[in-house]
Order: structure tokens, then sequence, then C-alpha cells
């Protein structure tokens, strides 16, 4: 992901950059502390809509098979989902309830661990870094291949919607989609507060 940095100088303006930034530091802050110890795997690594074979059943379609394995590498586990969820939010009314949904089925086949749901809003938005990034150099090189420009635009927008969306706030979302405690601190404080501190006094004495 960090090695996405130079295509920093191909975006038109410092306020893009800027965005840019701010999640290139999420990453680094968020998720490099914690790669060595995720699980890791061979992944399909580009699951999105133009990559899933579906049968005929238009009512209640089922997915048959995937396409294009030109991405796939050996990299985190939590990739896999973290990039597909970044294109499960684009064009839609709410992005992150889409990402939701996907994550949810994601985790009934193929459960999240905890370190895996504190790095996958970090790496959604690392994977949108990456797109735009690639699209503006693309866009300086190739200006006449429309096909490269194809998620720019939706990327763009999800990173300006994220910008405002806590990173804590995001992963107890998605804990909580999959029918987990949001906030798993509040389990270990719970803890403490029944077995190490049963009562509470008053700090100081009101009157009245």
């Amino acid at each position: 992901v960090l090695a996405a940095r130079p295509l920093l100088d191909y975006v038109a303006t410092a306020e893009k950059r800027s965005l840019l930034e701010y999640f290139l530091a999420l990453y680094e802050q968020a998720v490099l502390p914690l790669l060595p110890h995720l699980r890791k795997s061979v992944n399909h690594n580009d699951g999105h809509e133009r990559n899933v074979l579906v049968d005929f059943d238009y009512g209640n379609p089922r997915v048959t098979g995937l396409v294009d394995f030109g991405d796939a590498v050996y990299t985190a586990t939590v990739n896999e989902v973290a990039i597909a969820a970044a294109y499960a939010g684009m064009q839609q009314a709410d992005p992150l309830q889409a990402m939701l949904d996907l994550v949810r089925g994601f985790h009934s086949v193929f459960p999240l661990e905890e370190k895996e749901f504190q790095v996958l809003f970090p790496l959604i938005c690392a994977r949108l870094v990456i797109s735009v990034g690639h699209s503006a150099r693309n866009k300086q090189e190739e200006p006449d291949n429309a096909y490269l420009q194809v998620s720019d635009r939706d990327a763009w927008a999800l990173l300006e919607q994220f910008r405002d969306l806590s990173p804590t706030m995001a992963a107890a979302r998605f804990r909580s989609a999959c029918g987990l405690e949001p906030f798993p601190q509040r389990l270990v404080f719970a803890r403490w507060l029944s077995e190490a501190c049963p009562t509470f006094h008053d700090v100081v004495q009101l009157e009245g």
C-alpha cells in the first residue's frame, strides 16, 4: 500500500493529495503493526461485480464462479473482503450499509478474527487510495483509455465520505453487523467493574 505513495504526484489538487495522505497515515498507524499477525492466504484480490459469474435465476441469482485471476496474490486474507467491500460501496445511496451486508455474508462463511475487524476499514480505504492513484497516473499516460477511469469518480466519492467516519466506529459497525459485541473493550470494563470494583463512592458530597 505504501508503495502507492508516489502515485500521489499524479493527483491534480493539493486538497485531494491531502485526503490520500490521511488514509495512508491511517494505514501506517492501524494496519502495519498488526500485519505480521494477520492470517495469510492466496486471494483472488479483485472481487467486484464485473468478475463474478451468476446463474440465470434473476429473482434469486446464485454466484457460480469468478473470472480474472490476474491479480491473485498471497497476502492477508482480510484483504479479500476489504477489496470486495470497497467495490460494493460504490454507487450506493448508503455505501457503508452495502459494505456491512457484504462483510456479514463473508463472516457467515469464513469468520473474521478480532484483529481483522480492526484493520478492515483502513484496508478498504487503502484499496480506494490505490485505485484513484492508479487512475490519476493512467489519465496522464493513457488519456484515451476510458476503461482505466471506470471507478475513479466513485472511489473519490467514498474517500471523501469516509474521511469523516471514525475508524473505531466503522469497526464497531462491522462487528455489530456480524452479530458481535461492537466494542470489545466494554466487556473488559464490565468484567473489571464486577470483579475488582463492585461499588463506587461519591467523589463529592452533594447537598439538597
